[in-house]
């Protein structure tokens, strides 16, 4: 399919899915080594990566040019978040379509050789543009000798790392990208029998298997809609028992500042859980795995999400659902900015929802 495309988008497409095709296995088994966590956690994602079309790339690049980043940058910089490993790639994918420099700074408790295995792969030419660098963001003559060689700066952090760094950038484009949360909800009658609800078990296990639940598509809270107190506890056992089987430890994110977060926001019988927010009720079942938390809260109205979310409506990345499609576009329409996707799909790289050029 690459033919499709121009020479350096086809250059692209080719290096990227060679890149995330073939992993070596030394390379998995170093992975807790580089990044402090197991090759499975991020293997979805990974598999994901490869899957970008042709489509989707020449699609991407439309977009890019219209939107993303001004057109006459000479140089990107991209500061990245701490918790999830991979979230350099999908930067590393703009700035190469837009034919940009980009220059990433890896958390220092993660290896560069992870980031530089897979750049290997890459052809010569786009290597050259995509440097990987570990510095403490919290230097700030190292971070202004860094912001003077860029035209746009991105930030994928909290929100004092966002504040500093733009702070720092005076005169520079910032892209920043701060707090997100992420839950899941589903209608248990939109299903047919214990063989659709364990495929939904499994499917919501891959939503909470990645990252240690500390990513921002990560959901910490699972609403039920139309559910009665048994019907909590049994999906709550049945999720217990699958997370059991899966040896799961869902450790818990770190916490970030309340008064950022949640400034304004009139919220009753509030709790926050890493990147995740929870509605405490006497209508919930909560559970515990390897010291993570995990909640189960049943709701009888949709509007009752806006209730306790509205005022963090932006803050929502992502809501992995199981609704009648009635429910779905209502849920829509109450939380636009989010994505919606179906139980298992919630950890996947945004690049590949976008549609392909038909």
């Amino acid at each position: 399919m690459s033919e499709e495309l121009p020479p350096r988008e086809s250059l692209i497409f080719t290096s990227w899915n060679r890149a995330f095709s073939q992993i070596d296995p030394e390379f998995k088994l170093g992975c807790p080594r580089m990044i402090g966590l197991d090759y499975s956690s991020i293997e979805a994602s990974l598999h994901h990566y490869r899957s970008i079309t042709a489509g989707q790339i020449a699609h991407l690049k439309s977009l890019l040019q219209n939107s993303y980043h001004p057109k006459d940058s000479k140089q990107n910089l991209f500061v990245a978040a701490s918790t999830v490993p991979i979230t350099p790639f999908p930067e590393i994918l703009y700035s190469l379509l837009l034919n940009i420099p980009i220059i990433c700074r890896i958390p220092a408790n993660y290896s560069l050789d992870f980031y530089n295995y897979f750049l290997s792969k890459f052809d010569g030419s786009l290597q050259s543009q995509v440097q990987f660098l570990h510095w403490n963001s919290k230097d700030a003559e190292t971070t202004k000798a860094m912001l003077s060689q860029i035209d746009c700066l991105i930030v994928h952090g909290d929100d004092s790392t966002i504040k500093q760094l733009s702070a720092l950038a005076e005169g520079k484009r910032v892209l920043a990208f701060g707090h997100k949360i992420a839950f899941a909800l589903y209608d248990l009658a939109e299903l047919e029998g214990n063989a659709e609800m364990e495929s939904l078990i499994q499917a919501l296990l891959q939503d909470l298997i990645p990252f240690g639940q500390s990513g921002c598509m990560s959901p910490q809270v699972v609403y039920l809609l139309n559910s009665n107190q048994h019907q909590l506890q049994s999906f709550g056992k049945r999720l217990n028992i699958a997370i059991q089987e899966a040896h799961i430890c869902c450790s818990p994110a770190q916490s970030f500042n309340k008064q950022s977060m949640l400034e304004d926001a009139l919220i009753q019988d509030l709790e926050v859980f890493g990147n995740s927010v929870i509605l405490s009720s006497s209508k919930e079942f909560e559970y515990s795995s390897g010291g993570g938390l995990i909640r189960l809260k049943a709701i009888d109205e949709l509007t009752e999400l806006t209730n306790c979310l509205g005022k963090l409506s932006q803050r929502i990345s992502c809501i992995g659902h199981k609704l009648t499609p009635s429910s779905t576009k209502q849920l829509s329409n109450l939380f636009p900015a989010a994505r919606l996707c179906a139980p298992g799909l919630m950890q996947l790289p945004d690049i590949t929802y976008l549609q392909p050029v038909k």
